[in-house]
């Protein structure tokens, strides 16, 4: 260890620079998930653990950079996982050397990380195929570019066929999305375990729901889907009526045709 050795009885002066303490900026760094705006830290040592850590923040959505022992920081959509693979809208691979498409997080591979998939699997997870999931939480997150999208009609066309008709069909059903506050996430949670049932994967507890919900504030958005069954019956009766009338007119035309 560096030490100073001083000799004689004069007095000294001046100004010595402290270096920043690696145990203390690591905290600090990973508490800026919770920022709501860019943030510059100074004084940060370039060290194999500080450059890991912000590895790891990239990954999770907060863009990170650090040039000489300056780190600046700014806070994005929180995503905790590390991608598997990343593929186009049309559902194909990336080439290694392809751009990252908007909202994937810095510093995740294109091509399929196999090497986080060995480290899952050898923590005694199973994996049942890409149609199950893990039997823990690991599981697909779609991201949409949106900087060329005009409106919501635009939106829908960019999708394929089938997810087209299925947000018609959720429309004519009167499915309606209604953000819900702590209060009703018991409700929300009991949703989650029966989709847990049926897909054969294990449930988060309540209290986890919570602990988001109070520690990230208005960024913890839950949302639950319902059908609104009076706006539902609503819609078939005036299908009914629009039936109805049809058969009257094709019965004026049947009694008037020669």
């Amino acid at each position: 260890m560096d030490k100073l050795i001083i000799e004689g009885g004069r007095p000294l002066s001046g100004v010595i620079d402290v270096n920043g303490s690696k145990n203390a900026a690591l905290p600090i760094l990973l508490s800026s998930i919770l920022l709501e705006g860019p943030q510059d830290f100074f004084n940060v040592p370039n060290l194999r653990d500080i450059r890991t850590t912000l590895k790891l923040l990239n990954l999770v959505g907060c863009s990170c950079t650090q040039e000489g022992k300056r780190v600046h920081m700014e806070p994005g959509t929180l995503t905790p996982e590390a991608p598997y693979e990343i593929r186009d809208s049309d559902g194909n691979s990336l080439p290694a050397d392809a751009p990252l498409p908007a909202g994937v997080p810095a510093g995740a591979p294109a091509g399929p990380d196999t090497a986080a998939f060995d480290a899952i699997m050898s923590c005694g997870f199973e994996h049942g195929g890409f149609d199950r999931t893990y039997n823990a939480v690991p599981r697909w997150r779609y991201v949409k570019d949106l900087s060329q999208i005009a409106d919501e009609k635009a939106l829908l066309a960019s999708y394929a066929k089938n997810t087209r008709r299925n947000v018609n069909i959720a429309r004519e059903s009167a499915v309606r999305v209604e953000r819900i506050g702590r209060d009703r996430l018991p409700e929300y949670h009991a949703i989650c375990e029966m989709s847990c049932e049926k897909n054969g994967f294990e449930n988060r507890p309540l209290a986890y729901f919570e602990s988001l919900y109070d520690g990230l504030g208005d960024r913890a958005e839950f949302n639950i889907a319902s059908i609104d069954a009076r706006a539902y019956l609503a819609s078939w009766e005036e299908k009914r009526d629009g039936f109805a009338a049809d058969i009257e007119r094709f019965e004026r035309l049947l009694e008037t045709s020669p």
